[in-house]
């Protein structure tokens, strides 16, 4: 049997060596099993140990070295994070984890057993350390918002002065969930419309899995994702592809009558509770009459504003549509805020953060002469945001609800996922070779007021039978939202795109409820913002009441506070 501390300690020594010891540089190493698998911890015979190196760019294999066993774990050359090996013995149903933690120059080995795989079923997925490591869901980050770009694009560019409003992740998700259940040419065909890399199965579940536990963390806030498996009781969905996406994608699994008038209630009334109500119907008693397997995903976010728009400053204002027709809206204006002014080659921007939450909106004005079309074709998908311009901002917003549903059957098609769309796809691993695509139901909702947004989305994949701070003055910059623009609502400790969109024609929303505020957070010690930067600061307490620069000094008062700050840090708080 091969000394599985020599590959590892030898694999990372070769790395390091060459990338620099505590550079952050990340290391996939993917085994596949083998065959046969003679012993709890695997013969010399039965795989091989593939290791990829992500050095910022993405990931890519490096080398290769003799191993058996199957899994796929996530190590910073730095050694924060534990190397987590799995390995099974689908031959005698029982099996065992290692688990190696860098310490030093070795590692310190770890095991624990397995559950009973009683029906051949593969258990896979990262360690508990890694679902809490952002750089685990690296590479569905990566794809999603890849993927999430591409679509809206192409569905801006079918849709010339429309709103248009969906959730990449929403999409992405149900969509992953079905690539799990195709072969051949449909699993390469969707794989490259979905921007997934051409990794293992479990490398790539592994990634989808981690991003969805750090998005369902207290860190993004009133942040909820549900998936769902939806199958016509006279058809058989393979166990393994329901073990998959319970396992994976947290999907409930249920068998209807889909010929029953009752099952589309049942779906929809599935879908209204995942959206809190924001969206109460995805699929029509027809749309399940004709479908033997409907996969369905819910994203649903909702959350004030770090800095509100104040109620009283929100007046009637003109909003110039695509084609120079005009409408009066209702705008909301915040004169003051830190760090959130934004700004690339063809427009400006404003990023607005949720208060106890690490979701963001923001919204891109393109500039004069521009399009939203045209800023989209220009936004990088490997840097969605820069960081803050050491500008104020007086911002106008306008307010607005809008409501989004399309088939995106035909813009999936352009992206090459046409063969899935056929009678003749592959999606023998879901239970028949005669399932393909026969449509893929979107529908989104964005609610933007003074106090905050809400935005939801749901989707339905219908498979048919037969197939660092300045020290110098800020100046100030004004950004009137008073024509067409972007708005991309992101997370920015995973990086993951929520939802994106065009707005072209905002429709009115009624102002916020009166109802008495949520009783807002105790407000900081004064220890505890020693040493923070401004925007930190701002972050934690809000706008100030008043500002001024006095030489290297930022001074701030706050109702009961005055904050100075010195080099950008804080260093006297009275």
């Amino acid at each position: 049997m091969k000394d599985i501390n020599g590959v590892a300690n030898s694999t990372l020594a070769r790395i390091a060596s060459s990338a620099g010891k505590g550079t952050g540089v990340n290391i996939l190493f993917v085994y596949k099993r083998g065959p046969l698998l003679p012993d709890p911890w695997c013969g010399a015979d039965g795989c091989s140990l593939d290791v990829y190196v992500d050095d910022g760019t993405g990931y890519k294999k490096a080398l290769g070295a003799p191993y058996t066993g199957s899994g796929v774990h996530v190590l910073r050359a730095d050694g924060q994070v534990a190397l987590f090996i799995e390995i099974t013995r689908t031959s005698y149903r029982t099996g065992g984890q290692r688990e190696l933690v860098l310490k030093g120059n070795s590692f310190e080995e770890k095991t624990r057993p397995f559950p009973p795989d009683c029906c051949g079923r593969r258990v896979s997925g990262p360690s508990p350390s890694a679902h809490d490591d952002p750089t685990s869901a690296k590479l569905a980050v990566g794809a999603q918002r890849t993927f999430g770009l591409n679509l809206l694009r192409g569905i801006v560019d079918h849709s010339p002065g429309k709103n248009v409003f969906i959730s990449p992740l929403s999409v992405f998700l149900a969509l992953q969930m079905a690539e799990n259940g195709s072969a051949g040419a449909t699993r390469t065909a969707m794989m490259k419309a979905l921007a997934l890399p051409d990794l293992e199965a479990g490398v790539l579940n592994a990634s989808a899995a981690a991003l969805q536990h750090l998005l369902k963390s207290p860190d993004a806030g009133a942040l909820s994702i549900a998936n769902a498996l939806w199958a016509d009781r006279h058809f058989t969905l393979a166990p393994g592809f329901v073990e998959l996406c319970e396992s994976v994608f947290g999907a409930r699994a249920a068998a209807l009558n889909f010929s029953d008038l009752k099952a589309a209630a049942e779906i929809n009334d599935w879908v209204k509770t995942h959206t809190n109500g924001k969206i109460d119907r995805i699929v029509t008693r027809g749309d399940v009459a004709n479908s033997a397997v409907i996969l369905t995903n819910a994203v649903y976010f909702a959350a004030n504003w770090r800095s509100p728009f104040p109620i009283p400053l929100t007046t009637d204002e003109t909003f110039h549509k695509t084609g120079g027709a005009t409408k009066t809206i209702a705008m909301m204006h915040q004169p003051l805020l830190t760090g959130a002014y934004r700004s690339g080659g063809n427009f400006e921007g404003a990023m607005l953060y949720c208060r106890q939450s690490s979701v963001f909106f923001y919204a891109l004005l393109p500039l004069p002469g521009i399009t939203p079309k045209a800023v989209l074709a220009s936004l990088p998908t490997d840097r969605l945001t820069d960081g803050p311009a050491d500008v104020d901002l007086d911002l106008k917003l306008p307010r607005f609800s809008l409501d989004f549903s399309a088939s995106l059957s035909e813009y999936l098609k352009r992206m090459g996922m046409e063969v899935a769309f056929q009678p003749g796809a592959d999606f023998g691993p879901m239970g028949s070779k005669q399932f393909f695509i026969s449509d893929v139901i979107h529908k989104t909702r964005l609610e933007v007021d003074e106090k905050g947004t809400v935005a939801a989305a749901a989707t339905a994949v219908r498979h048919g039978p037969s197939g660092a701070p300045s020290r110098q003055p800020r100046p100030k910059r004004t950004l009137v939202f008073d024509r067409p623009f972007v708005v991309l609502i992101g997370d920015s400790k995973t990086g993951a795109l929520l939802f994106a969109g065009v707005i072209e024609d905002p429709p009115p929303a009624p102002p916020p409820a009166t109802a008495p505020a949520e009783a807002p957070p105790p407000p900081p010690e004064p220890a505890d913002l020693e040493g923070q930067t401004i925007e930190q600061v701002v972050a934690a307490m809000g706008q100030p009441l008043k500002k001024a620069k006095v030489g290297t000094k930022d001074i701030y008062w706050y109702k009961d506070w005055k904050v100075t700050f010195v080099n950008g840090k804080a260093k006297d708080v009275q």
